[in-house]
């Protein structure tokens, strides 16, 4: 077994239906324009985006394992590596706990391709989690538009400020 199976074959592979789903989901179409482009990194089998894309929003994965890509619940999944897919300007980005998985180098990247699109990103910012990218928040913010800390809940009711809540 490869590194990207034995790491998925962890994750609710045909749970659609998994409630944090369509949570997550809700609350991002509670911030992002109507017909705006989102994109979510390390979409795993692509959960996220096929709530998104149910609840009418123009969501598309990101995902760099052919063990994910291979069983993905919805064909909107690019199968490619974030730091160097092409981005639309404006468009809005998301992932959680996936910028922590990469090394510093490839996280300084994909800052640059991301640098005219709207982020919010989940990292982990403390603890000890062997082969995570542990930074603290400052380190984060410089390098992105938005960041909250997985260790800190109440800072996910926090959002960009510019952004404001949308009405569809």
């Amino acid at each position: 077994m490869d590194f990207d199976e034995a790491y998925y074959s962890t994750e609710i592979q045909g749970a659609v239906d998994h409630p944090h789903f369509l949570q997550r989901a809700e609350w991002i179409q509670d911030y992002v324009p109507s017909g705006a482009k989102v994109y979510i990194l390390g979409c795993g089998f692509g959960h996220l985006v096929y709530h998104l894309r149910e609840l009418g929003i123009n969501a598309y994965g990101i995902e760099s394992s052919s063990f994910a890509y291979a069983s993905r619940v919805t064909p909107f999944i690019f199968h490619e590596k974030a730091e160097i897919f092409t981005y639309e300007v404006g468009s809005y980005v998301f992932s959680w706990n996936m910028l922590d998985c990469m090394t510093e180098t490839t996280a300084i990247l994909l800052s640059l391709q991301l640098r005219e699109t709207n982020q919010l990103h989940v990292v982990c910012c403390s603890g000890d989690y062997d082969g995570y990218l542990i930074k603290d928040k400052e380190w984060w913010d410089i390098l992105f538009n938005h960041v909250i800390d997985f260790e800190d809940p109440i800072s996910l009711l926090h959002v960009p400020t510019s952004w404001g809540k949308v009405s569809h």
